[in-house]
């Protein structure tokens, strides 16, 4: 029991980090599909958003950070799609 704890904090700390890098990853493809569906992004066109840092567009565009977990194609799955 004494070897667990360690080996089960390692692996959470793992996953959590996991799903905190899948959303910069995956921001650009879900803003792409909500800038389709009628939603209003931050900035409004494609253009401006791809010389911007992954990190800005989360910034400006949270409500997006769901989506970026259920993706159909992501670049980088979140750990529950794999």
């Amino acid at each position: 029991m004494r070897l667990i704890l360690p080996i089960l904090t390692v692996v959470a700390a793992l996953v959590a980090l996991w799903y905190v890098a899948a959303v910069p990853m995956n921001i650009k493809g879900v803003l792409v599909e909500a800038e389709r569906a009628g939603a209003e992004v931050t900035p409004p066109g494609a253009a401006e958003r791809r010389d911007m840092s992954s990190f800005a567009l989360v910034a400006q565009n949270g409500f997006a950070i769901p989506a970026t977990w259920a993706q159909e194609r992501p670049r980088l799955p979140a750990p529950h799609q794999v």
